[in-house]
């Protein structure tokens, strides 16, 4: 086969995974998530093609298959009044509550289309450094919410989604303690002790406060 024989069939190859890319885009609503993703997002559609336009037509139909997934789900995203954990997302994307594990392509490509997302919705730069935990929070799904704990100070009471009053903060008075996410979950409302109110992500200032 000739050089040019060899460049013009690159080409053609290279022109039939764009296409591929692209009808995947045209095939959703306008107003889809997932085409806004693969349209204007950093890791979207240009950012697919020039990373496998020269891969082999097998790893090229992978990539594709995870893109579907991918758009899928973004544009099945569930309301953040009603998260789902991310395994049981998955399964009913894909059948396998593993695909958007972070160690699988899937999740990978699953978590920079979020950030991308959330990149174009306030025009900021793309937030590669956004704990995994808050990204998702944001999308509605729950990654782990027995090991990402809270910490609370002064808490009055708190009211479960059923209407009964939480007995621990009855008796634990000033005592700071150290809840899983998924306590907060199963809480309809909570009443502090006092008028004041603050959120701290250090630590050290959480402790001087209570000091104080």
């Amino acid at each position: 086969m000739t050089r040019p024989q060899q460049r013009a069939m690159r080409a053609i190859h290279e022109a039939d995974f764009r296409s591929a890319l692209a009808s995947i885009a045209i095939e959703l609503p306008e107003d889809s998530r997932g085409r806004h993703w693969l349209l204007d997002g950093q890791h979207g559609q240009d950012w697919l093609f020039s990373h496998y336009k020269n891969e082999p037509a097998e790893e090229q139909e992978r990539q594709l298959n995870m893109v579907r997934y991918v758009v899928s789900a973004l544009d099945q995203l569930p309301s953040s009044r009603s998260p789902e954990r991310l395994a049981l997302f998955a399964q009913r994307i894909s059948g396998d509550p593993h695909t958007f594990d972070p160690d699988r392509a899937e999740g990978r490509l699953f978590r920079h289309a979020l950030i991308d997302l959330v990149s174009l919705s306030d025009g900021a730069s793309p937030l590669d450094r956004v704990p995994p935990p808050d990204l998702f929070a944001n999308a509605g799904l729950l990654v782990d919410t027995i090991s990402s704990n809270v910490a609370v100070f002064n808490l009055a009471g708190a009211i479960y989604h059923n209407g009964i009053l939480d007995p621990l903060l009855q008796v634990a008075g000033e005592r700071v303690l150290l809840l899983p996410l998924r306590q907060l979950l199963e809480w309809q409302s909570a009443q502090p002790a006092t008028e004041n109110i603050y959120v701290f992500e250090n630590p050290q200032v959480f402790e001087e406060v209570i000091a104080g």
